[in-house]
């Protein structure tokens, strides 16, 4: 085989796996903001639903999340958890648990995030007890999570 060949097999062989590294995920929450203020009662009344409900959660006059309940349970007596399906963002996963503090406050967590896209929401608390929605970068925490 001559250098030519070679060189355009190589060529080939490498673009063609460039390619297949480069799988750019979409963002599937541009056109909302990067912090998105909640009431907690949204967050109460989901834990409400069960296991194969349908739920609808409006977080904003243009932010609402629908899904299946796939999961809600108690796993521990202050400690709640459910997970939503939410197909219209690209099956993204709605994680959120409910815990009772020592002072029988309520605090929850969570995020939505999906394997197909590269942006997502983590509810956060700030100093006077209030909440948010912040958009998070999937890439971000899954480094954070492989350290």
């Amino acid at each position: 085989m001559n250098i030519s060949k070679f060189l355009l097999i190589a060529t080939l062989c490498l673009s063609i796996s460039s390619g297949f590294s480069q799988n750019i995920k979409p963002k599937v929450f541009s056109q909302y903001p990067d912090v998105i203020n909640c009431n907690a009662v949204v967050f109460q009344n989901a834990f409400s639903k069960t296991e194969g409900d349908i739920i609808s959660l409006a977080f904003s006059n243009d932010f609402t999340v629908a899904g299946k309940v796939s999961s809600n349970i108690q796993k521990y007596a202050n400690l709640q958890s459910m997970t939503i399906q939410l197909p219209g963002y690209a099956n993204a996963v709605f994680h959120l648990s409910k815990q009772i503090n020592s002072d029988l406050s309520l605090s929850y967590v969570g995020r939505i995030m999906s394997t197909e896209a590269q942006d997502g929401y983590e509810i956060k608390k700030d100093d006077t007890g209030n909440y948010a929605l912040v958009k998070i970068e999937e890439e971000k925490i899954r480094q954070i999570c492989g350290q």
